[in-house]
């Protein structure tokens, strides 16, 4: 049974065990600049803020930190967790092979009973060689697939019918509008918007608003059959990027290259 005063509590015990660690350091300063911000916004665009805040930042702290990121990118429970509500790891380093020795995410850290979470909290700490990463923020589901993929700028929602993986729907985030693709003539969704089949795009005014965000709901119909569920998400390490030197050769004052590089 889920026990958010438990979650929060064990939580905090594990923040004390990391206190003075600076790459929570990192996560907890995030929380206390858009806590205390004078024009923070309310409700759901609040934690919204903050899961965005919280991606960059993991993204940031993977190309510094080798450890990170072979847990965020060969662990998928790890994963799940730094994406979710958090996760703690330890691994073991051979030269240059990394392994993970043990991890726990905070889902499965909540499900343990008093005395093995009592024993896990005396051994996680820095100085026995754990990570800690307290989450971002996202809500994904434990039945769904979690997918790094570079070639996506936000997520993507792909649903795959299990008996028959030529019907698929997939949804797209972009900036200003969301890429609907219906493939197939099976009936894998009811939807309040009327979506054609095929590729589509759909203005985001379209959508009714709920907590100041508009909102498309998406019903996947049970009576279809059984079908498979994954979220890309962005994985795009600042190690990837090319950074790009332009010299203006015919200018006779001021400055005249340009370096650019995003992520």
């Amino acid at each position: 049974m889920f026990d958010l005063d438990l979650q929060i509590e064990r939580r905090n015990e594990l923040l004390d065990s990391f206190k003075g660690n600076k790459i929570v350091g990192i996560h907890s300063a995030i929380e206390e600049l858009i806590n205390t911000h004078p024009e923070k916004p309310e409700g759901a665009k609040f934690e919204q803020f903050k899961l965005v805040q919280h991606f960059n930042a993991l993204m940031g702290i993977m190309t510094l930190n080798s450890h990170f990121e072979y847990a965020y990118v060969n662990n998928m429970e790890m994963r799940r967790g730094f994406l979710t509500n958090g996760g703690v790891f330890k691994v073991n380093k051979n030269g240059s092979d990394i392994t993970i020795e043990d991890c726990y995410s905070m889902t499965e850290i909540d499900k343990l009973s008093s005395e093995r979470f009592f024993k896990l909290k005396e051994t996680v700490s820095p100085d026995n060689g754990w990570y800690f990463w307290p989450g971002c923020g996202m809500k994904i589901p434990s039945n769904f697939k979690i997918v790094l993929d570079p070639d996506v700028s936000k997520t993507r929602l792909v649903a795959i019918l299990d008996e028959d993986p030529s019907q698929q729907i997939i949804i797209d985030e972009k900036n200003d509008i969301v890429g609907f693709s219906v493939i197939g003539d099976h009936e894998l969704y009811n939807a309040k918007s009327k979506i054609p089949k095929g590729l589509s795009s759909i203005n985001p005014n379209d959508f009714e608003i709920v907590d100041g965000f508009h909102e498309l709901n998406l019903l996947l119909n049970k009576n279809a059959g059984n079908y498979t569920c994954s979220l890309h998400v962005p994985y795009a390490s600042p190690k990837f990027d090319v950074r790009t030197t332009t010299v203006i050769e015919d200018r006779e004052k001021g400055d005249n290259t340009l370096i650019a590089s995003t992520t």
